[in-house]
């Protein structure tokens, strides 16, 4: 076997072994986010929070949620950056958080959402080209609370 197909070889073998662990990080559960650990300066900024677009792939439930909140409110899905989802106090409960923005336009085209797992509530905030944020989802007063703060409102 010569050396070019030695390196071919490993190089197959490498990806076939990484193929898993690639398609398992693509995708999550929104309970997952429930007891992640938030990238800090304690765990050396190594956090294993899902991303919002992993939670919408791997699950149904949130999925549905979420299509069907931002669909009847006229809110865009946006395909830009996102930070990882991950816990928050609302009230007395505890929901999963996460933000999304429009590629090459953060500023001025972005949202944030909270998420109960257990109710299966979505709600969030929207700004719209630069506009005033609006609410999606109609919000309740503990809601609204924890959106502006994670907005930076």
């Amino acid at each position: 076997m010569t050396r070019q197909h030695r390196l071919g070889l490993c190089t197959l073998i490498t990806a076939a072994l990484l193929a898993p662990l690639s398609a398992q990080a693509a995708s999550a559960k929104a309970t997952q986010a429930l007891n992640c650990q938030v990238p800090s300066a304690a765990n050396g900024y190594r956090g294993n929070c899902p991303y919002l677009s992993d939670v919408l792939k791997g699950d149904k439930t949130f999925r549905t949620a979420f299509k069907k909140t931002l669909r009847a409110n006229q809110v865009p899905e946006l395909a830009g950056p996102e930070g990882p989802m991950s816990p928050v106090n609302v009230g007395n409960q505890v929901y999963i958080s996460g933000n999304r923005c429009e590629a090459h336009n953060c500023g001025s085209h972005n949202y944030v959402i909270i998420y109960s797992p257990t109710t299966q509530r979505l709600a969030g905030i929207y700004q719209p080209d630069g506009s005033n944020p609006m609410w999606f989802g109609q919000p309740n007063g503990d809601e609204q609370a924890a959106l502006r703060q994670l907005f930076g409102q």
